[in-house]
């Protein structure tokens, strides 16, 4: 019997997903590398914090007129699907399951992780055991895991009580920023948060701003995943869109704000925990509940990347892209149990990763370009899927977005060309994924008949060890 998904998704918690989304790790940890990128301009970094965050929306703004086209699920993958064929949208299908989505689970994790131990380290909080850090990690992953399979609807509650928290630490931050510019006392070293002064400014320090700007408006599309379980899916999404983008763009700005006219220069460059360099100096015992807002800040990004992937891999599977076994959903709750337990598996192997900031030129940059991809299919989607009642947006925005895009990348084969191997290598990979998988499609070939005899002993395994129902989805 065929089953679909359960339309329960209202504008609320569309909203809940792109703010939850982007409001996360990357305004805690990006204000210090920006800054440096930035010569210790504080005004300079206002700026790249806009941008990034225009950005953000005209790609989302893009995605939103693709959904609405081609009217299906699983959100990046499927708008390359419709508009460049398969054999493009498996390459970046696997780039994103396999490497790019875990890796994000992983430093959500982690980052979680590190808040956690940080009270038991007080003055040395790199003193934390890697093993313990890494260790709590996976349950906060594992937990989330569970919820998303358990209740997709208790799992978008939970994701809006997430944003509620965020919402709190970040108006708590704000609200002690204004208090100390009031104050004007010399107790509190202001900053001048307007300050256009610049020492050591390099294109290459640009550019790499610019990247972990993007990097903290990332997950904007989040809403987009799940276009087919959206009740009135047409008003919900674009304002979902909108609003949600609003929130942390405004929150974003007033945040850095707070920061420099706090904290000095060199403070705020000197390590990745910002916000709570910020809460020591001037929140008192209230500083805990920062970091207990940290915490939840964080980890919502898991939440979120759960409900994404699973979706990728829902869809990817129901397009016979991936076993067919992993869109199978769960008869009972109507959740993508096989989907979400993969994508929770490869984000606890992702955990062995360095730190974030190692890692976050090569993850920003396929990001960027698979989005690029995307955006640009937007002008034959135009020509190809032609429903009724479309939101179109204007001709500028999708320019805007590319001319930007490609001038991030062209700067940073100039100016950082090493990066460009390793994320070559990264690609490479679902080039030979989607060779195998052509192979495996060949009636009689050998890799066909692995392939049949590991769907039915998944679906077997499946069924007897979740003690539960599941069937393939059309």
């Amino acid at each position: 019997m065929a089953i679909q998904l359960k339309k329960q998704l209202g504008l609320i918690d569309g909203i809940s997903y792109v703010s939850g989304a982007i409001i996360g790790s990357g305004i805690f940890i990006s204000p210090s590398p920006i800054l440096a990128g930035s010569g210790g301009s504080t005004g300079l970094a206002l700026i790249i914090w806009g941008v990034c965050g225009l950005i953000a929306m005209t790609e989302a703004l893009c995605f939103m007129e693709i959904v609405q086209r081609v009217r299906k699920s699983g959100g990046l993958y499927t708008f390359i699907l419709e508009s460049s064929g398969e054999s493009v949208s498996f390459v970046f299908l696997w780039m994103h399951i396999l490497v790019l989505r875990p890796m994000s689970i992983a430093v959500s994790g982690l980052a979680s992780a590190t808040y956690i131990l940080r009270p038991l380290f007080p003055y040395c909080s790199d003193m934390a055991p890697a093993s313990a850090v890494k260790l709590i990690a996976t349950l906060i992953i594992m937990l989330y895991v569970f919820m998303n399979s358990y209740s997709i609807k208790r799992s978008a509650v939970m994701q809006s009580v997430l944003l509620a928290c965020k919402l709190i630490a970040i108006g708590l931050i704000v609200i002690f920023g204004l208090l100390s510019i009031t104050k004007g006392s010399d107790e509190v070293p202001l900053s001048n948060p307007f300050n256009f002064h610049v020492d050591n400014l390099s294109m290459n320090g640009i550019v790499f701003a610019v990247y972990v700007g993007i990097f903290a408006y990332g997950g904007g599309d989040s809403a987009l995943y799940a276009f087919e379980e959206y009740v009135s899916p047409k008003r919900n999404i674009p304002l979902a869109i909108v609003i949600g983008h609003l929130i942390p763009i405004v929150a974003y700005l007033l945040v850095n704000v707070a920061y420099y006219t706090v904290l000095t220069t060199e403070e705020i460059t000197s390590g990745l925990a910002v916000a709570v360099t910020f809460a020591e100096q001037c929140m008192g015992f209230l500083k805990w509940g920062i970091i207990a807002c940290i915490v939840l800040s964080t980890s919502a990004n898991i939440n979120q990347n759960c409900f994404t992937s699973s979706r990728m891999i829902y869809v990817a599977a129901r397009e016979d892209n991936f076993p067919k076994f992993l869109s199978m959903v769960n008869t009972d709750r109507r959740t993508l149990l096989p989907a979400m337990i993969t994508i929770g598996c490869l984000g606890v192997v992702m955990l062995s990763l360095g730190s974030l900031l190692s890692t976050l030129k090569i993850y920003t940059i396929l990001m960027q370009v698979s989005r690029l991809v995307a955006v640009y299919g937007l002008f034959k989607l135009r020509k190809t899927h032609t429903p009724v009642n479309v939101i179109k947006v204007p001709l500028f925005v999708p320019i805007f977005y590319l001319i930007m895009i490609s001038a991030m990348i062209m700067v940073t084969v100039i100016y950082d060309p090493e990066v460009i191997p390793k994320a070559l290598i990264c690609a490479s990979t679902g080039v030979v994924a989607i060779v195998l998988t052509k192979f495996s499609k060949i009636h009689g070939s050998r890799l066909r008949s692995i392939y049949k005899k590991m769907h039915e002993s998944m679906v077997k395994i499946t069924r007897a060890v979740l003690l539960s129902e599941f069937t393939e989805t059309t």
